[in-house]
């Protein structure tokens, strides 16, 4: 039996919805409980998830809604122009970037879902602002669609976890031992806790190899 949890529309940041969107968001936070769908009628957004919410998750739950902007995020965020990147075996590979903004006292994830056939070759973050001391993040590959059957948000590979932020900190040249392949139905996902009211926005970078 599904549970209706009901939020005015003008909740949202930009006070509209994208469906599709708000499921990433909702499927890639700390909420446990499975979500079923969501939708809208009479300026309303309806999200129905599977199980009663505890207190912490109804809280995270008005958290995402919050800050949810209703546009619409294309799967297919590689472009398929070549740049003229090479690694140092001299086999071309791809960059894409993103900038996270995280939400002060929140444990804030965003996934990243692609629809090529891609494999990861390596990265590097790079923070914007002032953290508060005891802030980490983590990347990982996570099963947020429950693909594998083993559960929502199973996290298949962590390439590196707990990593305490600095101001200006960056991880430089973050490498696999090889390119590891993304299957297209596994998200790409990136971490922020934040501990304390001071918060800085991070530009994350990833480098991708085509897999034929």
């Amino acid at each position: 039996m599904s549970i209706k949890y009901s939020f005015p529309i003008s909740d949202t940041l930009n006070n509209k919805v994208d469906s599709d969107s708000l499921v990433s968001e909702i499927r890639a936070s700390s909420v446990a409980v499975a979500l079923d769908y969501v939708g809208t009628a009479n300026n309303e957004l309806e999200v129905w998830m599977k199980g009663v919410l505890s207190i912490e998750e109804e809280a995270t739950l008005f958290i995402v809604v919050s800050n949810h902007k209703g546009v619409s995020v294309s799967s297919e965020t590689i472009k398929t122009q070549l740049f003229g990147l090479q690694d140092l075996s001299g086999r071309p590979f791809y960059r894409k970037s993103f900038l996270y903004e995280p939400v002060t006292m929140t444990d804030n994830r965003w996934g990243e879902k692609f629809s090529s056939k891609l494999s990861i070759q390596g990265g590097e973050y790079v923070i914007i602002g002032t953290p508060t001391i005891g802030d980490y993040l983590e990347m990982m590959v996570v099963d947020v669609d429950n693909v594998l059957g083993y559960g929502s948000g199973l996290v298949v590979q962590k390439f590196f976890e707990q990593e305490f932020v600095c101001e200006k900190g960056f991880l430089s040249n973050f490498i696999t031992p090889d390119a590891a392949p993304i299957p297209t139905f596994l998200y790409l996902m990136f971490r922020y806790v934040s501990v304390g009211e001071l918060v800085p926005k991070v530009i994350v970078r990833y480098n991708f190899r085509r897999t034929p």
